[in-house]
């Protein structure tokens, strides 16, 4: 069917940002057209707002047996579970850690036991998922450290980062770290990390640890 058959009006993409995302990914195969829009940046950025506004939220809940399982629930006194998502990936220690969720993205760790420096980026909405390239700091070239991670979008970049705070273990006897820390940032948009300063950063936060 030709392209030139659908309407151009406005109205065409204001229902399409009320539409359900596994809908709305079945409407990407019905015109090259409307595959253009719906994966333009505008189109996203308009419908991650609409969503954002909605107040009808709801909670990712993780329960581990043997493997991982994931849910949806509503974020009220019910607590009724809406959907569970199909979690095709497997962690190679027992489970993944949570880093953190933005927009609908899930940020995972495999980092329960060992430095296996995993990090996966997950949309259970369209069961997808992004691998991350191994950080710049590793056990393999700086040896032992404890390391925090934090998961989130930036307005200003309009991208999605993972922040890594690397402590390193104190030479000589004892116990402790050194300050101020390493610090790294992925950037979904290029696919890799970068170091930035930690300036005086005097403090070790608590939270992952290798």
């Amino acid at each position: 069917m030709s392209d030139y058959i659908l309407p151009s009006e406005p109205w065409i993409e204001e229902i399409l940002t009320r539409l359900p995302i596994k809908t709305l990914l079945r409407c990407t195969s019905v015109w090259k057209s409307w595959y253009s829009l719906i994966t333009s940046p505008n189109f996203i950025t308009l419908r991650l707002n609409r969503t954002t506004s909605n107040k009808n939220t709801r909670l990712l809940v993780k329960n581990y047996n043997d493997i991982d399982h994931y849910s949806v629930h509503a974020d009220d006194e019910t607590f009724d579970k809406c959907e569970k998502l199909n979690f095709t990936l497997r962690s190679r220690n027992c489970y993944f850690n949570i880093v953190g969720t933005c927009n609908g993205l899930v940020c995972l760790s495999d980092d329960v036991v060992g430095y296996l420096d995993i990090m996966i980026l997950w949309n259970p909405s369209i069961q997808k998922s992004v691998d991350l390239l191994y950080p710049n700091v590793r056990f393999q070239s700086h040896g032992p450290f404890r390391h925090t991670l934090g998961f989130g979008f930036n307005p200003v970049t309009n991208d999605y980062n993972v922040v890594r705070v690397v402590y390193f273990q104190k030479d000589g006897p004892g116990w402790g770290h050194k300050l101020p820390p390493k610090a790294e940032l992925y950037e979904l948009s290029t696919g890799s990390w970068r170091n930035f300063s930690a300036g005086d950063f005097s403090y070790v936060i608590n939270e992952l640890t290798p």
